[in-house]
């Protein structure tokens, strides 16, 4: 099966929808799964256990499909009818995204809508697994995990010598934005 996941989200939004994006990657296991997105943010997961390949949203003719019946180009109906389910997480504006894919050839198109109603007291994690069970997909709840490939270790590994810290001490990091 091949499947689509488009997520538009930052970089804080992005990482919270791992457990979700998990859980598509075991209810589907042997799946092809490619995500849509934005490629300085999906590279975080390219080729690594949640993703066997990204391309942007930023291409040329995905705009057309946030209009209703608008026409997008022939290569991108091409690439669009190779997946056999799309989930795309965001607000109502995927509503027509959506049908443009199932108009395009997508047989399952869901949403996964990213955010909980205003006061809401479900953590975005949680409320974005429970919106799984519409799919058959077995929901349990997680922590967002990283997998660091060999070259992120090298990366870091040059970054603690150059600053001169400890690879064993307690080290926290924070990405404020």
């Amino acid at each position: 099966m091949n499947i689509l996941i488009i997520h538009q989200g930052a970089l804080g939004d992005f990482i919270l929808s791992l457990p979700a994006i998990a859980a598509l990657r075991h209810g589907h296991s042997g799946s092809f799964i490619e995500l849509w997105g934005y490629p300085d943010i999906l590279r975080l997961v390219e080729g690594r256990f949640y993703a066997d390949a990204i391309a942007s949203i930023n291409r040329a003719g995905i705009s057309q499909l946030y209009s209703e019946r608008a026409a997008a180009p022939d290569g991108l109906i091409g690439r669009i009818k190779t997946f056999d389910l799309a989930v795309l997480f965001g607000g109502e504006l995927q509503e027509t995204f959506a049908a443009n894919l199932r108009r395009h050839g997508v047989r399952d198109v869901y949403r996964i809508s990213t955010f909980p109603a205003e006061g809401g007291r479900t953590h975005v994690i949680d409320h974005q697994l429970s919106q799984l069970s519409d799919m058959g997909i077995p929901a349990a709840g997680g922590m967002p995990e990283i997998f660091p490939g060999p070259e992120d270790e090298r990366y870091a590994q040059r970054f603690l010598e150059a600053h001169q810290i400890e690879p064993d001490t307690f080290t926290v990091a924070m990405h404020i934005g």
